[in-house]
């Protein structure tokens, strides 16, 4: 009893040594359950210039841009789904230098890169532009070419630079139709020669065998309706042939057995047959 007795007045003791060290320290506040939605967090976007606003107005999700590897076929593209995608973000690039490094963020592969990496690394940086106009001309300065009417002309002279390949009809009409436009190529028989030799080997070989409907050589439209058309006509028989192939052959196929081999001894050779004497001659009659 002595024992236990001691042990309570040691723990009472142990408690309220305890209690007067909390009661020396600092009162602390406690934390908020939901935290405080910040000023700029209830501040309402502006819509971006000629895009409706509404009382809950809300932009649908942006398409960003593709990688760009410095390729003078996707430049244009490239640069016009970046302002794109700039102009309909309303304030969320409020300085020419931040719409700038944005920009170079997507130029990370081949020359792209390296023009990326020598802008971020020189002395300014970013900075080194004045403007976006200053920042743009010196892209296109880089990518563009200094003529586009003899690079169009040039690649008008290449049929595995400009020619179909594997894409579909009207990427290759629209990619010709745009090298057309930069080298002002008349319209006439070479320009429909170029666009027929461009053309897929099946598709050509198509329209070259047409009894009637063969299209114009003088006219560029005729030759893009036809290849149209054909197409089509193409893409139609090869679905067919996918809903309902041929069915296969069933014609009669003689099964010809192997001979089995022969267990017991090898029989005998059979006799051979005696030849014939010849007669003797016939004693004449008197």
């Amino acid at each position: 009893m002595t024992e236990l007795s001691t042990l309570c007045q040691t723990t009472d003791h142990i408690s309220q040594s305890l209690q007067a060290l909390l009661e020396c320290l600092p009162p602390r506040t406690a934390p908020p359950l939901v935290a405080e939605p910040s000023p700029a967090a209830l501040a309402v976007p502006a819509a971006a210039p000629g895009v409706p606003a509404g009382p809950q107005a809300q932009l649908p999700c942006l398409a960003l841009p593709d990688t760009y590897d410095g390729d003078c076929t996707s430049k244009e593209h490239f640069l016009q789904s970046c302002l794109t995608y700039i102009h309909l973000s309303g304030d969320a690039f409020d300085s020419d230098a931040l719409k700038i490094a944005w920009v170079l963020s997507y130029m990370k592969a081949g020359r792209a890169s390296t023009y990326a990496l020598h802008v971020l690394w020189c002395s300014g940086g970013v900075g080194s532009f004045t403007d976006w106009a200053a920042f743009e001309k010196d892209f296109q300065a880089e990518f563009f070419p200094i003529d586009p009417a003899k690079s169009a002309a040039l690649a008008l002279r290449n049929r595995e630079q400009y020619g179909q390949g594997k894409r579909m009809l009207d990427e290759y009409i629209d990619s010709f139709q745009a090298l057309v436009e930069q080298a002002a190529y008349p319209d006439g028989l070479q320009l429909c020669l170029t666009f027929r030799d461009g053309l897929h080997p099946a598709l050509m070989e198509r329209i070259d065998n047409l009894a009637e409907g063969h299209p114009d050589d003088e006219q560029i439209a005729s030759w893009y309706k036809v290849a149209w058309d054909q197409w089509q006509l193409m893409e139609i028989q090869r679905e067919l042939c996918q809903a309902h192939p041929a069915p296969r052959s069933t014609s009669m196929v003689t099964l010809r057995h192997p001979a089995l081999p022969h267990s017991g001894p090898a029989p005998a050779p059979a006799p051979a047959t005696p030849a014939l004497r010849p007669l003797p001659p016939g004693i004449p009659m008197d």
